[in-house]
């Protein structure tokens, strides 16, 4: 009895063992369900770090999410101010950002990925991988492309998954924040440190000067200060 006993839980445990290497493959339409249900399927998640571009069409979503004490981090890469999506993914940004979503550039970043997980204290990690061609954005969404991926709940690729957008957040070339309070305090390494306050009607206007200050050698901070918060 005993030994019937142990071989039902080794099959027990090959099951579980077999459920971690569930990959299911996501074409555009796929992507368009899991994009619709995002709150639903995901608000139970500490964590979500999303790389690509973004459009109005998912802002909503991520917003929903932002109010249930879900952490966002957005990281975006090069664009273009000559680009009409280019400026919707900057009009996008710029919500997300007032309502408290962390995001950074990375003119090197090409990989599209989703990862929504929890970590726990004894250093296991659950969470979903959704790795593609997938932008969050009109053109994906609306499925005006033929985009392919994964999606994946194994733990070791969601760990990997979170160890490289780590290591690119972290080397990012600059953070897009809105600020209405708080003291500036520069600690750098670089004997060079300026605040620069430059005003502008409103933020399309001011995207030609944030293009050419981005491109500089040297880490760059922006914020976007509300006229009413600043002090005289």
């Amino acid at each position: 009895m005993k030994e019937w006993e142990e071989f039902g839980q080794k099959i027990e445990s090959l099951k579980l063992d077999h459920l971690k290497f569930h990959i299911e493959f996501l074409d555009r339409d796929s992507f368009k369900e899991l994009c619709n249900r995002l709150y639903f399927d995901f608000r139970g998640s500490k964590e979500i770090c999303i790389t690509g571009y973004f459009s109005e069409a998912i802002r909503e979503e991520l917003e929903k999410l932002q109010k249930t004490q879900t952490h966002l981090r957005l990281i975006c890469p090069e664009f273009s101010l000559t680009s009409p999506r280019d400026r919707k993914n900057i009009e996008a940004l710029t919500k997300l950002a007032e309502s408290g979503v962390e995001i950074k550039f990375n003119n090197r970043l090409h990989a599209r990925m989703f990862i929504a997980y929890t970590p726990y204290a004894n250093s296991k990690t659950s969470g979903e991988l959704v790795l593609g061609s997938f932008d969050f954005n009109t053109e994906c969404m609306g499925r005006e492309r033929y985009d392919a991926g994964i999606k994946t709940s194994h733990p070791d690729l969601v760990r990997s998954a979170i160890a490289f957008f780590d290591k690119v957040w972290f080397g990012a070339q600059g953070t897009f924040g809105i600020a209405t309070r708080g003291a500036v305090k520069l600690k750098t390494d670089f004997d060079r440190k300026e605040v620069l306050f430059i005003l502008f009607d409103n933020l399309v206007a001011a995207l030609p000067a944030i293009d050419k200050i981005r491109r500089l050698n040297y880490p760059v901070e922006f914020f976007g200060f509300f006229n009413k918060f600043i002090m005289k």
